[in-house]
């Protein structure tokens, strides 16, 4: 999902709002008619002998924002609601300012500014906005429901609200909303786009074709298009313009994953293995830090008996692979991620002195010491084995343990016990992919074939849905 600019064009200007309304005119006039310093000056002095009018502190902080001075204008309308806290007016225009400028804050405004008044369709379409930026779309699609007309209007939002409907596995009514929000701006690719692939997940494959037909045949093609139009063409059989359609998206966006990894995913579901082979050489070299390029081709090597190789891709898609920060271990992660495992285990160690129960700790101090390259019969090895024990005793049902365990018991050649280790991941969690990538190379090189054939298209599947997650709609 490409990144986008704050959805100002959801809101309104509050500087005509009620809070004005009540004013002393010398105040209210310049405020109505955009003269912020002027109202910012008559408001200052108004509360010298007025400082306990929550209309005027909330009118001093619109002149604040006026005047692009958005954080001391919070100030102002903190003050106007330590004096009236359910004043309306005051919670509106924190809200619009805080979330303007992306602050923390503009969630509780909003959560107040909506209790007050459930229905008002501009803040439900900000705290929408929100939710879906904090990743809670069950949240946001709750409160673009309430601004639906707003919200389909808007081209931003409209994308937002589909994707989250696509997440949540509403496909039809996401292509309810982004077939209205393209009627609306039928010259926006993006709008067309984010169409085509409502369509693919509501399993309407011919239309997404015919959808998509603008986008892949004008004289600037729209990579994302063209790649989603090789998927199609694929799923009807049509091998040949699929492969096209990658092929072009790959030549005139050579740096996105996307792609390589459709044309990849493809050629192993073809059984093309050295097809498969060579477009993920040029993807590897051409987006190096893909972790999913490094999976799919561990697969095909790994079909190719090619085992060595194999080991090493998905090992560096191990590493590769995004971890998630908690709180102020955040630090740690980054430390482990920039070069500095020594460093990191330091930390670690440290903060195991005084919380030696934490699972958490241990798992990253394991997880740490393998990025390091710990091998067998190193300290840090056995270090990283006792802290996987300590770690799975503490919380025996997390997947991720399990599955940095198998890849050590790998490295020490203790393949039973690795084999073990992440046949316990995978019973916890069927879509780890580490434990996937790790547990079909054993089961090949121990000539379980059709085993590992099973697993290999459990990664496969793993990958394709990713590859569809990312596909979701573009936000403009």
């Amino acid at each position: 999902m490409r990144r986008y600019a704050p959805a100002a064009c959801l809101l309104v200007s509050l500087a005509g709002s009620s809070a004005a309304q009540s004013l002393d005119p010398s105040v209210a006039a310049p405020l109505r008619s955009g003269r912020p310093a002027e109202a910012l000056a008559r408001a200052e002095l108004l509360l010298k002998t007025d400082a306990g009018n929550p209309a005027l502190w909330t009118a001093h902080g619109l002149a604040l924002a006026g005047l692009k001075r958005g954080i001391e204008s919070l100030a102002s309308f903190d003050k106007a609601l330590g004096l009236a806290p359910g004043y309306v007016p005051a919670l509106r225009a924190a809200a619009d300012t805080a979330y303007r400028l992306r602050e923390p804050r503009a969630a509780r405004y909003l959560e107040r500014l909506l209790a007050a008044q459930p229905q008002d369709t501009t803040a439900n379409a900000m705290a929408a906005v929100v939710e879906f930026e904090n990743g809670n779309c069950s949240s946001a699609v709750a409160r673009f429901e309430k601004a639906q007309s707003q919200v389909e209007a808007d081209a931003l939002a409209a994308s937002m609200y589909g994707q989250c409907l696509l997440r949540l596995d509403r496909s039809v009514e996401a292509v309810a909303v982004l077939e209205r929000n393209l009627a609306l701006h039928a010259a926006s690719a993006d709008a067309r786009y984010n169409y085509a692939v409502a369509l693919e997940a509501a399993g309407r494959t011919a239309d997404a074709i015919a959808a998509l037909d603008p986008l892949v045949s004008s004289a600037s093609p729209l990579p994302a298009a063209l790649s989603l139009l090789g998927v199609l063409r694929a799923r009807q059989g049509d091998i040949e313009p699929a492969l096209a359609a990658l092929t072009k998206a790959i030549a005139l966006a050579p740096s996105e994953e996307r792609a390589y990894l459709d044309f990849a995913i493809m050629c192993t579901e073809h059984c093309n293995w050295e097809r498969g082979l060579e477009v993920t050489a040029m993807g590897v070299h051409n987006v190096p830090r893909s972790a999913r390029l490094r999976s799919i081709r561990g697969v095909i090597l790994v079909q190719l008996g090619r085992f060595e190789e194999a080991v090493k891709d998905f090992d560096e898609a191990d590493l590769l692979e995004p971890r998630t920060a908690l709180g102020n271990l955040g630090q740690i992660v980054l430390m482990t991620d920039q070069g500095r495992p020594e460093d990191a285990a330091a930390s670690l160690r440290s903060r195991l002195k005084s919380d030696p129960d934490n699972a958490l700790l241990h798992f990253l101090l394991a997880d740490t010491l393998m990025r390091g390259g710990a091998e067998p019969g190193q300290p840090a090895f056995n270090e990283a084995r006792h802290a996987l024990d300590r770690c799975l005793t503490l919380s025996p049902e997390q997947s991720r343990p399990y599955a940095l365990l198998g890849k050590l018991y790998r490295r020490a050649g203790e393949t039973g016990k690795a084999v073990a280790a992440l046949e316990s991941a995978l019973r916890i969690d069927p879509s780890n992919r580490q434990a996937l990538q790790q547990l079909m190379l054993l089961l090949r090189q121990a000539g379980r074939a059709d085993e590992a054939a099973g697993l290999a298209e459990r990664l496969r599947q793993k990958l394709s849905e990713e590859s569809r997650a990312a596909r979701r709609p573009a936000v403009p």
